[in-house]
Order: C-alpha cells, then sequence, then structure tokens
C-alpha cells in the first residue's frame, strides 16, 4: 500500500504545481559569470557601482556587493547579461519555453533597498527593441523576497538582448533609504520551481505517513 501512495501524492504534487521549466531561472553559472553578467552603464540616471560579487558559502547563490556614491536623491545600479546573451543567463536569447523569470533576492546589509527583474526583447533596428521591467519591491534588512517578471505577455522571446536585476534607493540612515559611500551586500538565490514542487511534494508525503502512524 505504501508504493501507490507514494505515486499517488508525487502524481498530485505535479498536477498541482506549473509546468517544469515554465519559470526561468539564472543559476549559479549565470550568477558568477563576471565576463558577461555584470554592471550596465548604458541605463540612464545610474550612479550606483557594483563592487564585487563571491559565491555564497554553504548556498546556493552569489553575494552582490553594491554602493551608492549619494549624488542624487534616489540612485540605482543594474547587472545583466547584454547582447549576446549567453546560455547560463538567458538560454541563449530563447526564452520562448518560459512563462515567468523569477529571481529571491536577501537584504544581507542595515539599509533599505528596492530590486526589479528586467528583459529587453527584439533585435535593433528590426523588429526593434522592447523593455519589460517588474514592480519595484522593497526589502528592509535581513528580508528576503521573490522578485517576478511576467513573460507572457512579451513580444519575441526567441530575441532576448537583455536580461538581469536592477538594486536602488534613496539616500539616507532612515527607512526606505541607504546610506550614501556605504557598500550593502544583496544574495541574489536562484529557485527552481521543480525544486520547491518536489519539496511541497515531500511535505505533503510526509504529513500523511504521520497520520497513517498515528491510527
Amino acid at each position: 500500500m505504501r508504493i501507490p501512495l507514494i505515486l499517488g501524492v508525487l502524481m498530485c504534487a505535479a498536477l498541482l504545481s506549473p509546468a517544469y521549466g515554465a519559470t526561468w531561472v539564472i543559476g549559479d553559472a549565470g550568477l558568477g559569470d563576471a565576463a558577461n553578467f555584470v554592471q550596465e552603464t548604458w541605463w540612464p540616471g545610474e550612479s550606483g557601482t557594483l563592487v564585487s560579487r563571491a559565491d555564497a558559502a554553504g548556498d546556493p547563490g552569489y553575494d552582490f556587493v553594491f554602493k551608492f556614491a549619494g549624488v542624487l536623491p534616489f540612485e540605482k545600479v543594474s547587472v545583466g547579461d547584454d547582447y549576446p546573451v549567453v546560455a547560463s543567463t538567458g538560454n541563449s536569447g530563447n526564452l520562448t519555453a518560459y512563462s515567468t523569470y523569477e529571481m529571491i533576492l536577501k537584504n544581507k546589509s542595515s539599509g533599505w533597498f528596492e530590486a526589479q527583474l528586467f528583459v529587453n526583447t527584439g533585435y535593433v533596428p528590426t523588429p526593434g527593441d522592447n523593455a519589460y521591467m517588474g514592480d519595484w519591491v522593497w526589502l528592509a534588512p535581513g528580508e528576503t523576497k521573490m522578485l517576478t517578471l511576467d513573460l507572457s505577455q512579451c513580444v519575441y522571446l526567441n530575441q532576448v538582448t537583455n536580461i538581469g536585476f536592477r538594486v536602488g534607493s534613496d539616500i539616507g540612515a532612515g527607512d526606505y533609504q541607504m546610506p550614501a559611500d556605504t557598500e550593502f551586500a544583496v544574495g541574489v538565490v536562484p529557485e527552481p520551481g521543480s525544486m520547491m514542487s518536489l519539496a511541497t511534494g515531500l511535505a505533503v508525503l510526509g504529513g500523511m505517513l504521520i497520520r497513517r502512524k498515528q491510527r
């Protein structure tokens, strides 16, 4: 009886979860690619600096260290893979098999910052550039949040020309602010949907087995 029970639980978890491959995440190979996944300086109004990055010890993901100069009331900085997009960051520029782009960010500093995901599609000059950006999401000191960008409304997903994330903040020492000229760490963690689904399925299975033993 135990084998059918296990199979049934895992089948239910699979049916209730998004299709495998529907969510694109940038894994460790992409996050650590210092040749392609780099600070982008061509965005207007960006005065922040990517200081360094390091593989997170004992954890999937990388720690990115940034700094804002304090020359503007609100400052931001972008990290991404600009054209040509490589496989480790943007599936070689073809995301037609994916409906969402997700990334988990951890605020490892004592100041506040907000973050968003971005994607550009369409070769220039034809058919032309299309820019898509997710909502800005605030992260308090010590907070962890999932960022999501809906790809279902994006055109030319077979021509992804830029993909990455952006952090920004008001400058100061209060809530919703980051002190100027102060280095702050952002933990970036890939979280494949398939692993989350598996964890959910195992948790349900564990609960059912415990209840069977109690009867």
